[in-house]
């Protein structure tokens, strides 16, 4: 299957989940507290780095919420709740697991205007989740040109901070050999 096509039934999976969480409901003490709360999801990681040729991957699930009236400048992050297993072998289907009830707010994450070269980076995401996909299914990085990956992720990991800080503890050897700082 295509990143992109598996990244609709990984999405449609979690927004699934999604709509019985009911954040903003759950969350809001008052009206001065309300954030209106949307979920996002990572692109892939691998499940072992470096690679171990068995193509598994996860999309981690986590949401962020606005109020413009409080915080112009950013999005309140929310920790990891859902993950996705995707077998990229094709042997399996994606399986969902949810990792809290709910969700619990771990940080702010500051927005900023993206610059031409940042926009062209992030438009290769698919690009990129096909590559992961394909490393994933292998034991050696030979003959990878990983320096596309590697922007990506680079990019990636400095506009989202929080969330890779949650993440940076179940896949420490692959947020290290990307660069993430």
């Amino acid at each position: 299957m295509d990143a992109q096509s598996l990244r609709r039934q990984v999405e449609s999976l979690i927004k699934a989940e999604w709509t019985k969480i009911d954040p903003t409901r759950a969350m809001a003490k008052s009206i001065d507290e309300f954030k209106s709360w949307s979920f996002a999801v990572t692109p892939p990681i691998p499940a072992a780095w470096p690679p171990d040729g068995k193509g598994v991957v996860y999309y981690y699930a986590f949401a962020y919420g606005m109020n413009p009236s409080r915080l112009a400048d950013g999005e309140w992050i929310a920790a990891p709740w859902a993950r996705v297993k995707v077998d990229a072998t094709g042997q399996a289907a994606p399986q969902l697991e949810m990792l809290t009830k709910g969700i619990k707010e771990v940080g702010i994450q500051g927005v900023r205007p993206l610059r031409d070269e940042e926009i062209k980076t992030l438009d290769q995401q698919a690009a990129v989740e096909e590559q992961i996909q394909t490393i994933s299914k292998k034991t050696s990085l030979r003959g990878i040109d990983a320096k596309p990956l590697k922007q990506f992720f680079q990019l990636w990991c400095s506009t989202n901070g929080v969330i890779v800080e949650q993440l940076r503890s179940k896949h420490p050897q692959f947020f290290d050999w990307v660069g993430c700082k």
